[in-house]
């Protein structure tokens, strides 16, 4: 009867919890898991880390460049929204993703596993990134020619010979 498929409104395709995490994980600069998950603003990552690229390219140092991390962004977000969503509970999932499915998520190992290779692999990206960030920030304000900490040696040398010396 076309007046009870109104009532019940368009079906809408059963979303699994553990392929929105890995989406997450794999392609969350590039909005994977948000395209997957049907949310708005899913073309918001591919488009930054789009914009990137040009200065990206033919750069010896990309991974130095503003450019880089700016694009690295997006990546970093995937990981923690993989994280959140394979650790949020089934019910909740099912309630803001899969309301008008008649099927639920009764994820158990998969949505564990995809977790902990996130956490593994997003951190060990993440804290490159940072590394990488203050490394970069470091050297821009080290003087030309100049190792990092040479004012400071320097410093503690001149005191020790000026007082030894004047002495």
């Amino acid at each position: 009867m076309p007046g009870k498929a109104q009532e019940t409104g368009p079906e809408t395709p059963f979303r699994h919890k553990a392929l929105a995490a890995l989406l997450a994980f794999v392609g969350g600069g590039l909005g994977w898991h948000r395209l997957y998950l049907g949310l708005p603003g899913w073309w918001v990552p591919p488009l930054a880390v789009a914009a990137c690229v040009p200065w990206l390219r033919g750069d010896p140092a990309w991974f130095q460049s503003p450019a880089f991390f700016v694009a690295m962004v997006p990546v970093v977000i995937g990981f923690v929204e993989a994280i959140v969503i394979a650790l949020t509970p089934d019910d909740r999932f099912d309630a803001r993703f899969n309301a008008a499915s008649p099927r639920r998520n009764r994820s158990r190992w998969d949505a564990v596993l995809v977790a902990i290779a996130t956490m593994i692999v997003g951190s060990i990206i993440t804290l490159t990134v940072i590394v990488l960030v203050v490394q970069t920030l470091v050297e821009s304000r080290r003087p030309a020619g100049g190792r990092v900490g040479q004012g400071i040696g320097q410093s503690i040398g001149e005191s020790r010979g000026g007082g030894e010396g004047g002495g």
